[in-house]
């Protein structure tokens, strides 16, 4: 492995580094347009050459969130192996979706030349859900959404919630998602699975079944607090929207163009990980109690910071 550090405004870097490589997975940012443009004009300059390439980018259920503002469930979910009722139902002013929208274009452009002497072009984009757990990798260890509603509930003298916290989400542990990846990657190398029926199907989703409603996890996070003397009660309490903002819980369509704010523990994103299953993922951490329990290690990590 040679690591090369570069800045995501580096395109030119960006950009004769993915010419180079056969397979490529962005892990660093799901929205940074002019990274992933980078990304795809290094491919295009494999397509024009007649190489062969897997790109295996990271999205995230974002795109398909609403804004229940915490006060109500959906019945809506989502299934990887049905884009046409993914497409229909996704806003293309939510977070990450113009992103995504853009390599879906290459993907079709690409589509239609593989086989034509242009090399056989892969893209696939993962869509993971919230992210639980102890990450085994030596930098940052821990995920962003639980541990922003720590930051605030310290900050505020408060366990917070964003509305009543009715609203639903999938969610899944880093280590099994590291093992979605390895095993996605490894199939497109060997077999082209999962297949893409159309320039469209792109998506791979990489949920465990369950799913938690919002208020469970500001119950523990509460509970947790309280126990440590950080919070005087460890009843949640609704987060006003400047806070929401401030403590990233809440992000504004004005950062990326949208229409919509995208509500990162107000909304409900509700996903099934057909496709993976179907190659053999199992993950190992699934149940909501895991996700619960796994808040301890969370809440003295950010107490600590």
């Amino acid at each position: 492995m040679k690591p090369i550090k570069v800045s995501l405004d580096d395109s030119d870097i960006i950009t004769d580094i993915v010419s180079k490589h056969d397979i490529i997975v962005n892990t660093a940012s799901s929205d940074h347009p002019g990274s992933i443009q980078a990304t795809l004009e290094g491919i295009q300059k494999r397509v024009d050459a007649g190489q062969s390439t897997i790109y295996l980018h990271t999205s995230g259920t974002g795109v398909l969130g609403d804004s229940a503002d915490g006060l109500k469930s959906s019945d809506l979910i989502f299934h990887d192996d049905n884009p046409e009722h993914i497409n229909a139902n996704t806003d293309d002013g939510a977070i990450h979706r113009q992103v995504d929208l853009n390599i879906l274009r290459h993907a079709k452009k690409w589509h239609a030349e593989n086989g034509k002497g242009k090399g056989d072009t892969q893209i696939r984009i993962a869509v993971p859900p919230l992210i639980f757990g102890k990450g085994s990798g030596p930098f940052k260890d821990y995920s962003v959404q639980i541990p922003s509603m720590i930051r605030a509930s310290k900050a505020l003298g408060y366990p917070v919630v964003h509305g009543e916290g009715k609203n639903i989400t999938s969610y899944v542990n880093v280590l099994d998602l590291a093992e979605g990846y390895a095993i996605i990657l490894e199939n497109l190398r060997k077999s082209g699975e999962p297949k893409a029926q159309s320039h469209g199907d792109v998506y791979v989703f990489a949920s465990s079944d369950d799913e938690f409603a919002f208020q469970q996890v500001s119950e523990r996070i509460g509970s947790l607090l309280h126990k440590r003397d950080v919070v005087s009660s460890p009843e949640p309490k609704s987060i006003p929207y400047d806070q929401q903002v401030e403590y990233g819980l809440t992000m504004q369509k004005k950062d990326w163009d949208g229409s919509k704010d995208y509500q990162s523990v107000g909304g409900n994103a509700r996903t099934r990980a057909i496709k993976l299953r179907k190659l053999g993922w199992k993950p190992k951490r699934t149940s909501v109690e895991q996700v619960l329990d796994s808040l301890e290690r969370d809440v003295d990590l950010i107490v600590k910071q």
